[in-house]
């Protein structure tokens, strides 16, 4: 993965890319990797952190549009993660988008997203 975040990089091409930051060593270590590779390609990292209230996750968990991603599709296990609070962690680094997609349509986050980094 951190191979093609560096070509991109290379080849001045954007990407959006998702993970799940549940904040533990793996992941910070993963984002740090992840954006030195990118920075010394010559690219640019700009955080988004997208979120919805639990029980809005938990109505989302059985769409039929998961399941062409092989997401997490069992409610109970996502009940239980949520429990454990694994999605509630931010990423350590300043300037995040935050986006509630419980209140925003995709057309609206995108121009939120547009506005908070001032992109066009």
């Amino acid at each position: 993965r951190l191979d093609v975040f560096g070509f991109a990089a290379e080849n001045q091409t954007n990407l959006v890319s998702t993970f799940v930051y549940s904040g533990d060593d793996g992941d910070d270590k993963f984002i740090f990797n992840t954006k030195a590779v990118i920075e010394q390609s010559g690219g640019k990292v700009l955080f988004v952190e997208l979120y919805a209230p639990n029980n809005v996750l938990l109505g989302r968990v059985s769409n039929k549009s998961r399941q062409q991603f092989h997401k997490l599709k069992d409610p109970e296990i996502l009940r239980d993660q949520l429990n454990d609070r694994l999605y509630e962690k931010s990423v350590h680094y300043p300037d995040i988008c935050k986006i509630d997609t419980s209140i925003k349509d995709p057309s609206q986050a995108v121009e939120k997203i547009i506005k908070h980094f001032n992109l066009f």
